[in-house]
């Protein structure tokens, strides 16, 4: 079969898509002529076969792995938590230190 045989097409179209494009200056570009020519019953069947398929609707919500399980969070028992101290390790200069250090600069 030849492109002008595609059904729904009109006859000729490839080769009369490829005279309508610019010509190319550039050496590196392929040679696109003998596609007008090329034997579409050369080319093999081929089925498509998803592999990453969603989520059916039995499939239970909380293997989806975008979502938290919240259940969990309402069941933890608080009183397993360790008390803690902050300790400021970065503390602001006080009105004195400021003052200390303009009279070292001055």
């Amino acid at each position: 079969m030849n492109p002008s045989q595609l059904p729904g097409l009109p006859s000729d179209w490839l080769w009369s898509f490829l005279k309508t494009q610019p010509k190319s200056t550039m050496a590196d570009k392929p040679d696109v002529s003998e596609i007008a020519q090329f034997d579409m019953t050369k080319l093999k069947k081929t089925e498509t076969e998803e592999k990453n398929t969603l989520p059916t609707k039995e499939e239970p919500k909380s293997t989806m792995a975008d979502k938290p399980d919240v259940s969990e969070i309402a069941q933890f028992d608080m009183t397993k938590l360790k008390k803690t101290e902050t300790e400021e390790k970065n503390t602001l200069p006080t009105k004195e230190d400021i003052d200390q250090e303009k009279q070292v600069e001055s």
